[in-house]
């Protein structure tokens, strides 16, 4: 496999609109980026694996210095990730090597605290909205990449995916929280009072299913969180995840409709928790 070797140094001004409590204030730019900007989506759909490396269609892996929790949205267009220099998440669009920070930046503890939790940041599936659950703050930051506009939703700390602008998790900020979704206006509506972490681990890209993997796999539906079907299904655990709308993939590809299982092709036999997939093919 081979490395991409380009290095273009992210040159934009990153800036965040002013959020409550979140707002901008000075800070060094991101870590130089190495990547290839192109038009062409195709390149881009792959993987993000271990929180550092981005896995290309091309066959090449790009690693990004000082990069940790990385996530590549589902078109494969953009990834984000906490800088560990800069100490703050950003995010980037491959595309054209356009930036955004995510959050301020964060102290020694609060980059320490983020290791308490195995997701602390999602994408949607188009790549606008990036949420970071930060667990020393108590709180989520939601941020749209095209306009830099954020909010901050207090008392969210874990966090199981991004339906546009909708983000879904756990509103206590430890484990036994009951599962929400709050919307653009802050709105939040109780999806389940008995579902929880210890149940729930994300979100389906399309926003209808919420996964939950523990020897069985399971599904529920992620408005009114009722269990919709389950499949026994060997080798289930935290490092599953969502490929598209209707599959999982654990160390096979699980159809979420029949449960029937397909080798996986052209990625780690052993994910990773942290593995985060754009665009790959389903057999």
């Amino acid at each position: 496999m081979r490395r991409g070797a380009a290095i273009l140094a992210v040159v934009a001004a990153l800036a965040v609109s002013a959020c409550t409590p979140e707002s901008p204030s000075p800070s060094p730019e991101p870590s130089p980026v190495a990547f290839h900007p192109t038009a062409d989506p195709v390149r881009w759909s792959g993987f993000a694996l271990n929180g550092q490396s981005l896995h290309l269609a091309t066959g090449e892996e790009m690693v990004i210095e000082n990069a940790r929790d990385m996530v590549i949205s589902r078109d494969g267009h953009r990834i984000a990730y906490l800088d560990t220099s800069a100490k703050r998440y950003v995010a980037l669009d491959l595309r054209d090597g356009r930036s955004r920070h995510l959050t301020r930046p964060l102290t020694a503890a609060e980059t320490d605290g983020q290791r308490r939790r195995p997701r602390p940041l999602v994408a949607s599936g188009d790549g606008r909205f990036f949420a970071v659950a930060i667990h020393m703050r108590a709180s989520t930051v939601v941020t749209n990449f095209e306009t830099g506009a954020a909010r901050t939703i207090p008392k969210l700390c874990v966090l199981f995916g991004l339906a546009s602008a909708t983000v879904v998790g756990a509103r206590e900020c430890g484990w036994d929280g009951g599962i929400v979704a709050i919307d653009a206006k802050g709105r939040a509506k109780h999806v389940s009072e008995y579902l929880n972490a210890n149940h729930v681990m994300s979100l389906s890209p399309d926003g209808t299913l919420l996964m939950g993997c523990h020897g069985l796999i399971a599904f529920y539906d992620a408005k009114t969180g009722a269990r919709v079907r389950d499949f026994p299904t060997p080798g289930c655990g935290e490092e599953a995840q969502w490929l598209d709308d209707r599959h999982v993939i654990i160390d096979s590809i699980v159809d979420v409709t029949t449960g029937a299982l397909t080798r996986a092709r052209g990625v780690p036999a052993r994910l990773d928790p942290r593995t985060s997939f754009g665009t790959l093919p389903v057999p």
